[in-house]
């Protein structure tokens, strides 16, 4: 996904702002009381509706949680929207990330365990993620540890396909290797 930044006269399109507009509207949420329900201010929430702002997964999870929407869903819209939009099994489906205790697992979690997994499956270092991505060490670090949360969604996309994987992939659970 490209930065969605406005020009001075003509506004450009943001996949993820749209999702977010779309959404909101559809449960008849205002911007004031999605704001609210996220820890942001409506003028925040504007500029990502806007594009003015790129966001993060973190806000796409709180975002999604607050519309009462699995965060693949609305990940799932605003890929839908992008200009040279991907294929149906490209995008993920709307589905609960659940443990064999019947609880929700973390989105981040199951990211950040996928990154490593599909790294060592294919044997990818780091350093090698790092180059072949072109993205900073500092951010190859965020892609295996919690603060994946502060990556942008053109991020990931860009890891997944350095990976040889699709973004949904990056959010389905792997089962754990069987034991022989």
């Amino acid at each position: 996904m490209g930065s969605c930044k406005m020009e001075k006269l003509k506004r450009t399109p943001c996949p993820f702002g749209e999702a977010v507009f779309t959404a909101r509207s559809e449960r008849g949420i205002s911007r004031y009381r999605l704001a609210k329900l996220i820890g942001r201010t409506p003028q925040q929430l504007a500029k990502l509706e806007r594009g003015e702002n790129e966001p993060v997964l973190s806000t796409l999870v709180m975002i999604a949680g607050a519309l009462e929407m699995d965060p693949c869903t609305l990940l799932r819209k605003t890929l839908e929207l992008l200009p040279d939009s991907k294929t149906e099994k490209d995008i993920p489906e709307e589905r609960s990330t659940e443990a064999s205790t019947g609880e929700r697992k973390e989105p981040f979690l199951v990211l950040v365990s996928n990154v490593k997994k599909i790294m060592e499956e294919r044997g990818i270092t780091y350093a090698r993620l790092e180059a072949v991505t072109g993205l900073s060490s500092q951010t190859i670090t965020r892609a295996r540890s919690p603060r994946i949360r502060e990556m942008s969604l053109e991020t990931l996309e860009t890891i997944a396909q350095a990976l040889g994987v699709s973004v949904k992939e990056l959010f389905d659970e792997r089962p754990e290797p069987q034991e022989t």
